[in-house]
């Protein structure tokens, strides 16, 4: 759908703010006031696809029982995705796409928090299946914050659908995700798991928002997606004011495009005429090619490290000092950590331990099975070495 787009694909643009505007208060349960109040989504839908927008998202951005629990909303995540997704089919035209739409699950994983990653694939399933059963066109999965979750999210799509998966991260002003991930290593994990697109979403500076896309995109074998707020809100009043003109939004749309942009549309503050202009601003062009050869590369959750002949590489024994281990070769230097893979007791010691490494690894493996099982604990895209 997405790999050999000819043309700009435009996503819709703000649903939260545009809800806000028609009485959804803070601190209730989005999901549930739709379903209370279904013609004011439909309103913000029909004035995004007479905008421009080629796809909209359906409202299940908290359809996902951790997000439900955490407003009191007790309901069938099956039938609330249903539901949902029907107010939007209803909303648009049929040359319209609905997005089955799954962000942040408000949970934090171990060692921070009290989640483990098992139990958020579960939960991000369970909405999978109900988004691939209500019928969406493709799904969207927005506004990450950690690489452990988007990848969470993406492999339980993967279970439920052969649908596109694209995949956002907020972007902070420090250009990595609140949770710290740099957003070109969530990239290089994510396309190598299966996502269609990637980019981010929910940032306000445009510029910054340009100049990551750029460093992505000798990276990137998948389209990029730019979703970028309505500028940086104004918080003087008490709650976040969006004055940036959608023809201002839109006059970034050509440095958007070429630093690699293909699917563009609006996030924050932005309304049906950001969407407008960024169409008219988007009708002329085209995405650039995709590069036809990339950096040799491998990524941890907060590094992306080009492998070639000067690279320092350590080795490292995976044992009950592993994090000494790791520590002291980074340390000394090392810019690659490099490991042997030699049963599944080693590939739970490194998902133990990886939250401290800031380094990549260079992993080799006694069989293809333990491959499998590494690279689905590992959140960073390892190089893979011989023995």
């Amino acid at each position: 759908m997405f790999k050999n787009l000819q043309n700009i694909f435009i996503l819709d643009g703000a649903t939260g703010t545009e809800l806000q505007k028609r009485g959804l208060d803070k601190g209730v349960c989005p999901e549930k006031w739709v379903l209370e109040n279904p013609a004011a989504l439909q309103d913000v839908q029909r004035r995004y696809a007479a905008a421009g927008s080629n796809v909209v998202y359906a409202p299940t951005f908290g359809a996902n029982r951790a997000s439900l629990k955490s407003h009191g909303f007790n309901a069938d995540v099956r039938t609330l995705c249903r539901d949902l997704v029907a107010i939007s089919r209803d909303a648009v035209p049929d040359n319209i796409l609905v997005a089955g739409d799954l962000a942040p699950t408000g949970l934090q994983l171990l060692p921070f928090g009290t989640a483990d990653f098992e139990e958020l694939v579960d939960i991000y399933t369970e909405q999978a299946f109900a988004l691939e059963e209500a019928g969406v066109d493709f799904f969207a999965i927005e506004t990450q914050m950690s690489l452990p979750e988007a990848r969470a999210a993406l492999m339980a799509v993967k279970k439920a659908s052969t649908k596109p998966v694209i995949v956002s991260f907020a972007c902070g002003e420090s250009g990595r995700s609140v949770m710290g991930t740099d957003l070109t290593a969530a990239l290089l994990s994510l396309q190598h798991m299966g996502a269609a697109a990637y980019g981010i979403n929910c940032g306000g500076d445009l510029g910054l928002i340009t100049r990551l896309l750029k460093n992505m995109h000798p990276y990137s074998e998948i389209p990029l997606i730019a979703k970028p707020n309505a500028g940086m809100p104004d918080m003087s009043s008490g709650k976040a004011v969006y004055s940036m003109t959608g023809e201002d939004f839109a006059a970034a749309a050509a440095d958007l495009v070429a630093a690699g942009a293909a699917l563009m549309g609006g996030c924050c503050g932005t309304c049906e005429a950001h969407i407008a202009a960024l169409a008219k601003a988007t009708a002329g062009l085209s995405p650039i090619s995709l590069a036809a050869e990339h950096p040799l590369a491998a990524a941890s959750q907060t590094r992306v490290v080009n492998i070639d002949e000067d690279t320092e590489f350590a080795e490292v024994a995976i044992d009950d000092d592993i994090l000494d281990n790791m520590l002291e070769a980074m340390s000394e230097g090392a810019e690659v950590l490099r490991v042997h893979i030699r049963d599944e007791d080693d590939i739970e010691l490194i998902d133990e331990y990886q939250y401290g490494l800031s380094l990549p690894l260079a992993t080799s493996f006694e069989d293809d099975i333990l491959q499998g099982e590494f690279e689905t604990v590992y959140h960073g895209k390892a190089l893979i070495v011989e023995v």
